[in-house]
């Protein structure tokens, strides 16, 4: 366990309040991690808030990773955000719509998700 002043210091930290705000501007600036479970999230992981005094920060997803500690399956933070993910669909249908001389269906479309 974390002295009480390592806890403090925690919680006096901006990305504390980013992460209890579970702020999705605050993603891809810093990831954090649980000592107790051995996972990093991005600061709007809809996980349950871990107690300060187990939590780490990581400027990147290669220090957590190198600290030997593995993505969260629910925000996966490995990955794209869900945001991108959705940006890069909504590009894709586009160009699709976009270089066909005939519409493509809604059936097709809907492949693309």
């Amino acid at each position: 366990m974390k002295p009480r002043n390592a806890q403090l210091a925690t919680e006096g930290d901006p990305r504390w309040k980013s992460m209890v705000a579970r702020d999705p501007g605050a993603d891809g600036a810093f990831y954090y991690s649980v000592k107790t479970t051995g996972v990093y999230c991005r600061p709007s992981c809809a996980a349950r808030r871990a107690l300060p005094e187990n939590v780490s920060f990581h400027a990147t997803r290669e220090d957590a990773e190198k600290a030997g500690l593995r993505p969260c399956k629910r925000c996966k933070p490995d990955q794209p955000s869900l945001a991108e993910q959705h940006v890069a669909i909504v590009a894709q249908t586009c160009r699709l719509i976009e270089e066909t001389e005939k519409a493509p269906s809604l059936k097709e479309l809907a492949k693309l998700s």
